[in-house]
């Protein structure tokens, strides 16, 4: 198993002093969470701290810089959160990035999608089945949609839904 740190925008620290730390502890993995902000605004301090990193993981919905940023950077993961993500964007989305960043999608809270009304197992069952999708398990998420852990873990697997990456906390 291996350990990562995710940015966030609730803990009052700079996207620099979050690097920093990660260094500092010598994570395994950095999740950059494009929380209301964009690739474009990544100093070129911070670039240079990320690349020294190694392959980070990503998060976000905009598009154009997300590709054009994981292009460029070439992530072991990006994750995306599965209640708004459409069949034709991931379409889009492998057509683009052909390399070897694995797509990953995570559970989100509530636990529907918001076009397709179904929940998460069902939406990763259909989108692993036509595209080389993995899972992003959140542990927070999970039990805050009153799910037990193990179980969706299970369904996940049962359904050869492979689990890339794991967000491991309580939510609070």
């Amino acid at each position: 198993m291996k350990i990562g740190f995710q940015t966030s925008k609730y803990n009052g620290l700079t996207l620099e002093n979050e690097l920093n730390f990660a260094i500092k502890y010598n994570v395994d993995f950095f999740d950059i969470f494009f929380d209301e902000w964009l690739p474009n605004q990544i100093t070129k301090t911070e670039l240079e701290i990320i690349k020294e990193l190694g392959t980070p993981k990503l998060s976000d919905n905009d598009l154009n810089s997300l590709l054009e940023f994981v292009r460029d950077l070439q992530p072991v993961t990006a994750t995306i959160h599965f209640d708004k993500l459409t069949f034709e964007l991931l379409k889009t989305i492998f057509d683009k990035l052909k390399n070897s960043t694995v797509i990953s999608i995570e559970n989100t809270i509530p636990d529907n999608h918001v076009i397709y009304q179904e929940n998460y197992i069902d939406f990763m069952r259909k989108a692993a089945n036509t595209f080389p999708v993995q899972a992003t398990f959140d542990t927070g998420h999970c039990h805050a949609n009153h799910y037990d852990l193990l179980q969706t873990v299970n369904k996940l697997c049962d359904n050869g839904i492979n689990i890339a990456t794991v967000h491991a906390h309580d939510n609070d």
